[in-house]
């Protein structure tokens, strides 16, 4: 059911023909799906942590893995802005529950997305990272690491995005800043992260907000 409501909100053709907007529908269906039901592992399990009369519904293994598998490449294709920003939560509900545990290369293909020169692919990746940094954004301690983890591995690229973007005033430039300049509030606001604790760090960051305001 998830994969099928996937593929009908990014494939324009559904629309076709139609008085309502069909994607947008499987889109916001698919996004339910994603925040309430993807934790359920079993009718028992869903049994045990709903209330009594709650319909849940049990995705299956296979179905979830195809979404893990298929999920960013299928928001790149979307041109939709409401379907694009359904899609993007839903990754942020699976990453809660599944990530790293049972989406291992989640971080790898965000990489990929982000070293690509086409900008529609570096704000898919921007989007995507979005959703796994705020799986940690209010997390202490040791169940930090994780997001201490992907500071130092990706944002070194992201850094180096705004330096090759800075003088660039398109529309698609300007996304991909304000986005990083999201992401960098996000992963510093609860605690400035070890990448930026330092004077060399700490100065790259205050130059990037300056600048963002300017």
């Amino acid at each position: 059911f998830c994969s099928a409501m996937l593929h009908i909100a990014t494939n324009q053709k559904y629309n076709e023909g139609k008085t309502v907007d069909v994607t947008q529908a499987a889109a916001i269906q698919f996004k339910n799906m994603a925040e309430i039901h993807w934790r359920f592992k079993s009718e028992v399990h869903a049994k045990d942590i709903i209330q009594e009369g709650f319909r849940f519904i049990i995705i299956t293994d296979e179905d979830k893995e195809y979404v893990r598998s298929n999920i960013l490449q299928m928001i790149l294709e979307v041109r939709h802005d409401t379907v694009r920003r359904q899609l993007t939560y839903a990754v942020e509900c699976i990453a809660r529950l599944d990530f790293p545990e049972k989406w291992p290369n989640l971080i790898l293909e965000i990489q990929a997305y982000l070293n690509e020169s086409d900008e529609r692919k570096i704000l898919t990746g921007l989007e995507s990272l979005k959703s796994v940094c705020k799986r940690y954004e209010f997390e202490y301690g040791k169940n930090r690491n994780p997001l201490e983890e992907i500071v130092e591995n990706i944002f070194p690229r992201l850094e180096e995005l705004v330096s090759q973007i800075e003088e660039n005033n398109t529309i698609e430039a300007f996304d991909i800043k304000w986005r990083i300049a999201d992401l960098l509030y996000i992963v510093n606001q609860i605690s400035i992260c070890t990448r930026y604790k330092n004077n060399e760090g700490l100065s790259k960051l205050v130059t990037f907000f300056k600048y963002a305001l300017n």
